[in-house]
């Protein structure tokens, strides 16, 4: 089954009501596909939010998403994804290389 995934800066923007900031091919893929996100971006939200970029806690930005777009947290086995994560050669930050193999694998 395919799905779509979305990274940090998509799922702020969906919580903060920036839908305008989609693309058409991203508004297109949430409306076919199961939305996932990976462990990390929820990791991310924390981060941002002790950081002030993010004005809500991680849990009420996750239970946002989920009744408004029913986003779920990927459930992929972590050693598995580390397993992908290392042969992501493009960047060396250890979020993005975590949240590109979470969709890959």
């Amino acid at each position: 089954m395919s799905v779509a995934y979305l990274d940090t800066h998509l799922a702020i923007w969906l919580h903060a009501g920036r839908v305008s900031k989609l693309t058409r091919a991203a508004k297109s893929a949430m409306e076919e596909y199961p939305l996932l996100i990976s462990p990390m971006v929820y990791l991310a939200f924390d981060l941002m939010f002790a950081s002030g970029r993010c004005l809500a806690l991680a849990y009420k930005v996750l239970s946002d998403l989920t009744s408004s777009f029913c986003i779920e947290i990927c459930t992929h086995p972590f050693a598995a994804v580390a397993a992908a994560a290392i042969d992501i050669g493009w960047t060396k930050d250890p979020f993005d290389r975590i949240i590109v193999a979470q969709s890959v694998i």
